[in-house]
């Protein structure tokens, strides 16, 4: 598997879209988070093999969905490489909750349109600047700042009965919005 995608990548020189669903136990070549033409990257079901670098300068939708392994300190580095993202999707199966997601030690994503927040791994304040957020967490910490662009939020599997108040602060700092939809959950 490793051959076929570094293949790819090799002989097409334009590659722009690469959607990658692997077994566990099959590790992503590192030359996929050095490829400069890929505009549109999904992960999902992954074991990146080393990311120290990442240069994708191009790079406007990125999917996450289950990669194994990865941290607080892969995400930062990650998307540290990607700076003109649009729409980001960062799925849950992640590493275990880290200490050290704090805002300032991520990158500035300002082009951000859209982002399907599904872990603890990113801080809402990250995404402040989307037009469209879907997620299924919000902290009263995470509340201490304006979604000035919202026009659409979707709270998704949300259960209301512990998180009621948060929702209601949370739409209190989302001036724009147009478009509020919640998926309910009882535990």
């Amino acid at each position: 598997m490793e051959t076929c995608i570094k293949t790819a990548l090799k002989i097409s020189g334009r590659l722009e879209h690469l959607d990658i669903n692997l077994d566990w136990f099959v590790q992503l070549p590192s030359a996929v988070f050095s490829c400069k033409t890929l505009v549109v990257l999904k992960l999902a079901i992954i074991a990146p093999k080393n990311i120290s670098l990442v240069d994708l300068p191009l790079l406007k939708i990125l999917h996450l969905k289950s990669v194994r392994s990865f941290k607080c300190e892969d995400l930062k580095r990650f998307l540290s490489g990607c700076l003109n993202l649009e729409d980001l999707e960062v799925g849950s199966g992640l590493a275990p909750k880290s200490a050290a997601n704090t805002s300032e030690k991520f990158p500035k994503l300002l082009k951000l349109k859209r982002a399907n927040i599904h872990t603890h791994l990113v801080p809402l304040e990250l995404i402040k600047n989307v037009e469209v957020l879907v997620t299924d967490r919000i902290y009263k910490d995470d509340l201490v700042f304006d979604l000035h662009n919202l026009l659409q939020l979707e709270l998704t599997r949300f259960n209301l009965s512990t998180k009621w108040f948060e929702v209601l602060e949370l739409l209190k700092h989302c001036p724009k919005l147009k478009a509020l939809v919640i998926d309910i959950y009882e535990v």
